[in-house]
């Protein structure tokens, strides 16, 4: 029996949270293997010359099986959907939720009906917070097994007081959805600095030097930005989403809900800003003492016994 890991793509693991995510599983399980489209053999990428992603989870996972990858007892560990092509293999399939299509593109979506057909055939499921696990429930209808909460390398991302802060802001706003427009009109008022698409060492470099962490996202299932500016000692400033909306402790912005009306959007952000840069406007413990509660929250440690506890491959 062999605990697998299967996501879409393997990127450094400072690219994207599913890689973090990923990355951080292989600690938990050092034995474990990690699989994604990027595994199959040149050949099979031109029979399986497909853009959907279900379909090439489909092409992966049926290479996977014939070449003995993985076998009957396994226990894969699969990103949403990328189980997809083992199912009544024997296999005992989890899939991770990080977040739904449904929630981020709409239920219409074909990714979204995808992930709304294919999620509930796993046989088990863990969310990466709260707000992940409400969305898989609400538009999949599924009930995770567990919450398991992200991690972060509390010993790389830690505050420096040495380091002078001398950012207003940092944030990883590199797309509209990540909240590239709002981010963009605060310039003209506040100096901010995007850590979008930065290697490890350049973002803890830039988060200690960050007064606040900004987080105008769409969307979020768990932003690994925000755990890790946390376990930088910075207060976060965003929108309702993800980690935010698990709190109950983010900022009144004037507009519930994921797809905000800019303008007045821009101005909440404007003013809670100010508000912080004063050193007024936090209202809970979390964001007054940010790393103790990344600390209490976002260790290795505690991550790798969760993950441990519920495989639990003695079973």
């Amino acid at each position: 029996m062999k605990v697998i890991v299967i996501t879409y793509r393997k990127f450094p693991a400072n690219r994207g949270g599913v890689s973090k995510h990923a990355s951080h599983l292989k600690i938990a399980f050092p034995e474990a293997v990690h699989y994604s489209w990027n595994d199959l053999p040149e050949d099979r990428l031109c029979q399986a010359s497909i853009s959907f992603e279900p379909e090439k989870a489909k092409a992966l996972n049926s290479y996977l099986l014939s070449e003995g990858l993985v076998r009957k007892g396994d226990v894969v560990i699969a990103d949403g959907f990328w189980f997809h092509g083992l199912e009544g293999s024997g296999c005992r399939i989890v899939s991770v939720i990080h977040g739904t299509f449904a929630g981020w593109l709409g239920a219409g979506h074909s990714l979204a009906r995808a992930q709304a057909e294919i999620i509930p055939l796993a046989d088990e499921w863990v969310a990466v917070s709260p707000f992940a696990e409400s969305e898989a429930e609400r538009f999949y209808g599924v009930k995770a097994n567990e919450v398991i909460l992200n991690a972060v390398d509390l010993e790389r991302f830690k505050p420096d007081g040495s380091i002078e802060k001398i950012y207003d802001f940092v944030d990883m706003a590199g797309t509209y959805e990540k909240g590239f427009d709002v981010v963009t009109e605060l310039r003209g008022e506040f100096k901010g600095f995007t850590i979008w698409g930065m290697g490890e060492e350049g973002v803890i470099n830039s988060l200690r030097r960050g007064k606040v962490f900004l987080s105008p996202s769409r969307y979020e299932g768990n932003s690994y930005g925000i755990l890790e500016a946390i376990s930088c000692g910075l207060p976060v400033l965003g929108s309702p989403v993800g980690l935010l909306w698990d709190s109950k402790s983010w900022y009144e912005l004037e507009l519930p809900g994921i797809a905000w009306p800019v303008h007045r959007g821009v101005q909440g952000y404007r003013e809670n800003l100010n508000a912080m840069l004063k050193g007024s406007g936090c209202h809970s413990s979390i964001w007054e003492s940010p790393r103790k509660w990344a600390e209490d929250h976002l260790s290795l440690d505690r991550f790798t016994k969760e993950w441990k506890n519920f495989i639990d491959l003695n079973r």
